[in-house]
């Protein structure tokens, strides 16, 4: 699939290592990263992945504590409660454009 950049990336196997965008909805889509360019379906993205200092998510509270949403590639400043969905601390916004990733590869289930 189409991934933008500023999204968030899971990694995941299919005949090799290959990305696609994460989402709260399923552990098997957790993120592992945010995406730094954009990439057509089939095409290699590029990412920052686990912790890093990322530039590319915008629209953001400094200060504010960021999950992964339910929506796929996204992050939102409040932890998913939907039944089924998980709790996957991304990072803490340093300024609205600049996010501090510190992406926990454990999450809480709902």
């Amino acid at each position: 699939e189409a991934i933008a950049a500023g999204q968030a990336v899971n990694l995941f196997d299919s005949g090799g290592l290959k990305a696609r965008l994460a989402s709260a909805n399923s552990a098997s889509t957790m993120a592992h990263g945010i995406a730094t360019t954009a990439a057509l379906a089939g095409a290699p993205v590029e990412m920052n992945w686990l912790r890093a200092l990322v530039s590319s998510v915008g629209g953001m509270t400094t200060g504010a504590l960021y999950w992964l949403s339910p929506v796929a590639g996204s992050i939102q400043d409040v932890a998913p409660t939907v039944a089924g969905t998980i709790q996957q601390p991304i990072g803490l916004a340093a300024s609205p454009i600049q996010l501090i990733m510190d992406i926990s590869l454990s999450y809480k289930q709902n």
